[in-house]
């Protein structure tokens, strides 16, 4: 069983962490003896009504099967339906409920028996709990998650592709980083989000997964930036630079773009903090040229959440710049 595969996550991470963890949701892969009946029912664009009428007939058919059977993947159906249903609407309570769905089916599953749906279902435990405690800014729901993932991530290790164990990892660096932004006193837990971002790296290269290489690269470029401003040094900003500036030359080989104006956005602000603790007006000068081209791209896509982050971020170059003598 494979896990959902994440398409695309915003590279601003915490600022945008509602965002980037519903996208992750778009796509959904059921472990059922009844997945085609469950995606003819769900349909290109399934409705709430569509998506309950779908697991229903689901759990229907296993129990159908055997009354007394193991329902475990049911349970992990479920779970993805909850999931799916939360990002539409935005209500916490029905991811509480995925991540309550994702733990019966693990009290099922068997770790050593069935390595592999054990460690999907702890992955999508935490893009549950993930998604939970990112829109609460509640620190110890997103340590349940980063356990999640780290559970996941230990079983995945072995297993070929390792795209899985990549992906999980580039989640991991997510959640720590949602903690560690959130606390200020919390530079250990950004540094532990850095390493995850860097394992994920060891598969995501730049031949063989350019996006995904940009995507975890703004990862670790944007961790940086945050230990920079905490720490009040010029060195992990430079640091952030040259991680941003390989993620912009990735994407920019790429058809499609899509992370481009994030990954400029988040070194906007790698710039800025050179500029400001290198004492460097030329990387100012480059900070406003990056973050216009950020601002405009959202201004294009009506984009007006990250539009404004990104005109606050080019305000804070202007004024870092004045203040230069």
């Amino acid at each position: 069983m494979r896990q959902r595969k994440i398409g695309f996550d915003p590279p601003h991470l915490l600022r945008r962490q509602h965002q980037q963890i519903t996208q992750a949701s778009t796509s959904c892969h059921l472990e059922s003896s009844n997945t085609l009946q469950f995606n003819k029912l769900m349909g290109p664009d399934p409705s709430y009504k569509k998506a309950v009428e779908a697991f229903n007939a689901s759990l229907a058919f296993d129990r159908a099967g055997d009354p007394n059977a193991n329902l475990s993947s049911s349970e992990f159906n479920r779970g993805l339906l909850l999931q799916k249903l939360a990002d539409a609407q935005g209500t916490p309570q029905l991811w509480a409920d995925a991540a309550d769905a994702f733990r019966r089916a693990l009290a099922a599953y068997s770790r050593d028996k069935e390595p592999q749906q054990w460690a999907s279902t702890q992955y999508n435990l935490g893009v549950a709990l993930h998604s939970l405690g990112a829109h609460d800014k509640n620190r110890a729901v997103l340590e349940q998650a980063v356990a999640a993932y780290r559970s996941a991530a230990e079983l995945q290790a072995a297993a070929k592709p390792a795209d899985d164990w990549a992906q999980t990892q580039r989640m991991l660096g997510n959640a720590l980083l949602s903690i560690g932004e959130n606390d200020p006193e919390a530079i250990s837990v950004l540094a532990e989000a850095i390493t995850a971002y860097r394992a994920a790296l060891h598969v995501y290269t730049n031949t063989a997964f350019p996006d995904d290489f940009a995507i975890a690269q703004n990862g670790v470029g944007y961790g940086l930036t945050i230990m920079g401003e905490r720490q009040h040094k010029l060195e992990p900003f430079t640091e952030a630079v040259t991680a941003l500036r390989q993620a912009v030359a990735a994407q920019r080989n790429l058809p499609s773009q899509t992370s481009l104006p994030y990954i400029n956005d988040s070194l906007c602000r790698a710039l800025s903090g050179v500029g400001t603790y290198g004492h460097d007006r030329a990387a100012f000068n480059e900070a406003e040229t990056v973050c216009q081209t950020a601002l405009d791209a959202f201004m294009a896509t009506g984009n007006a959440e990250n539009a404004q982050e990104t005109t606050q971020n080019l305000d804070n170059v202007r004024k870092g710049r004045n203040a230069l003598r």
